[in-house]
């Protein structure tokens, strides 16, 4: 006769489980994969089966008592017999097999482990997104910024507005993503690759590169204000004054004046058809 110590088997991720559960007493006769105990942690319950048969000398846990991998659970009084056959059957490979079959305390724990994984968001990178060739080095001003920092932009989403000598004009994202940080302001003077945002992307998202070709909002003429489309929509009080002066020089043709002028009548909500 020999005496055994059992212990907890491999928990995976749980650090600490609870007894909830004594299914043997001092005395009492065990079979191997008989269950002994119940534990139970934050994502299940689980018998702890007997790794061996033999009969029960002393009890090492309590109910509620937290237990490990490795703590001691009970000591088993076995033949010397049934050592030997343990000790033969695992060097056997086919032992393996049988483990397999055997209840597995990390089951669960494993199979979160499958789905978290699953689950994992694809890796994100981050980007500079600067501003495209503009067709020359000139300077032009940042009037409005359509972004704010957290926002999920798409492909050919508009970043900011900007406007030049001659034209007012959108400048999109080339890219999908979340703003991670701005890095421009209104006012700001930028030219051609001048960086405007950081952006989060995937790394399906950072292989896709389509045309960012500023888009033109406004006629280039030079007798109809430079007012880009979502200016207009977006501040209507400031935008109505302009589009009365629009209907005037349409009428009447007296009215002219270059975008730099118009940028600064609307800003001071001065109706140009009005100034001598």
């Amino acid at each position: 006769m020999s005496i055994e110590n059992i212990v907890v088997p491999d928990l995976g991720d749980d650090s600490e489980v609870e007894v909830i559960e004594l299914l043997i007493s001092v005395g009492q006769s065990v079979a191997k994969d008989e269950s002994m105990l119940v534990l139970e942690s934050d994502k299940a319950a689980m018998e702890i089966p007997a790794p061996m048969s033999g009969v029960v000398k002393s009890i090492a846990v309590n109910l509620g008592d937290q237990v490990s991998t490795g703590s001691a659970i009970l000591t088993l009084e076995i033949e010397d017999s049934e050592a030997s056959d343990d000790n033969v059957e695992s060097a056997d490979p086919a032992s393996d097999e049988a483990k397999a079959e055997a209840p597995s305390v990390a089951e669960p724990i494993q199979e979160k482990a499958v789905q978290a994984a699953a689950e994992e968001p694809a890796q994100q990178v981050s980007e500079t997104i600067s501003v495209p060739d503009l067709g020359s080095d000139d300077e032009v001003e940042i009037i409005e910024i359509h972004v704010a920092q957290g926002d999920s932009l798409q492909i050919e989403d508009t970043l900011i507005t900007v406007e030049s000598d001659k034209a007012a004009m959108e400048l999109p994202t080339p890219k999908a993503g979340t703003v991670e940080t701005l890095l421009v302001a209104v006012g700001d003077k930028i030219k051609t690759g001048s960086p405007i945002i950081s952006l989060l992307t995937t790394q399906a998202a950072a292989q896709s590169t389509p045309d960012s070709t500023p888009k033109q909002s406004v006629n280039t003429d030079s007798h109809v204000p430079a007012v880009a489309t979502t200016e207009v929509n977006k501040a209507p009080a400031v935008a109505q004054p302009q589009a009365a002066v629009e209907d005037n020089v349409s009428a009447s043709g007296e009215v002219y004046a270059g975008p730099a002028v118009r940028k600064l009548a609307r800003e001071l909500g001065v109706q140009l058809d009005l100034v001598k």
